[in-house]
């Protein structure tokens, strides 16, 4: 079986290629960083899904391959020529897996509910700025479930399909590690929980850290 690392870097550039022109020409070897990320915040939620205002945690995990600015910049004459300029410019990094993206806990010291789900499904991210300082935004889809105990609900349990767009502030003080904080809003297919109130959208406020490491793919271009 492939390593996660393999993987990583297949998907991306994967993700590459289909920025090219469809003719593939030679194999060249693509540079792409493997990116591991851990972070932590808190969940908002269109509706209560605590009974005392109780915060409820989020743990952020994260596996991506990403694509440098130097590197797409690098390989300019293999994009279309009605590729937009600023392409050349950014980060992108795209995480394939379904894994998890967010995992939600309460804490029994803040009261006695109980709150714990995941959020998983794959995402693209586009970064612009300069080597130290960048905006990002991100899009992709998600699969949502929740396991709610408290007095609220009779029926404990959320699954809802539904989509995820956020954006953040990037800050790499050197090429293998960045500290970023930014916000997610997810959407859900809504469906109506057992007090009679639907949930359709979910706000988490993080911030992460990101340890990358470099790896080299073959990509025919």
């Amino acid at each position: 079986m492939k390593s996660y690392p393999a993987i990583a870097s297949l998907a991306i550039s994967l993700f590459f290629v289909s920025f090219t022109q469809a003719a593939p020409k030679e194999e060249i070897e693509v540079p792409v960083l493997i990116d591991l990320g851990l972070g932590f915040g808190h969940l908002v939620s269109d509706v209560d899904i605590t009974s005392n205002n109780q915060k409820v945690y989020v743990f952020k995990p994260s596996l991506a391959g990403t694509i440098e600015a130097k590197t797409i910049k690098s390989l300019k004459d293999k994009l279309p020529k009605n590729a937009p300029k600023w392409l050349q410019s950014t980060e992108l990094s795209y995480n394939p897996f379904p894994l998890p993206d967010s995992i939600y806990f309460t804490s029994s010291d803040d009261g006695s509910d109980k709150v714990y789900g995941v959020n998983l499904g794959p995402d693209l991210s586009i970064g612009i700025g300069t080597g130290f300082l960048s905006a990002g935004a991100n899009i992709g889809a998600r699969l949502t479930y929740l396991y709610m105990e408290n007095d609220l609900f009779d029926e404990n349990h959320f699954l809802s399909l539904g989509a995820v767009a956020g954006y953040n502030i990037t800050l790499t003080p050197f090429r293998y590690f960045q500290l970023e904080i930014g916000q997610n809003y997810s959407w859900h297919i809504e469906d109506e929980l057992s007090n009679g109130e639907y949930l359709g959208q979910m706000t988490e406020n993080y911030a992460m850290l990101h340890f990358r490491f470099p790896y080299t793919a073959n990509v025919k271009l």
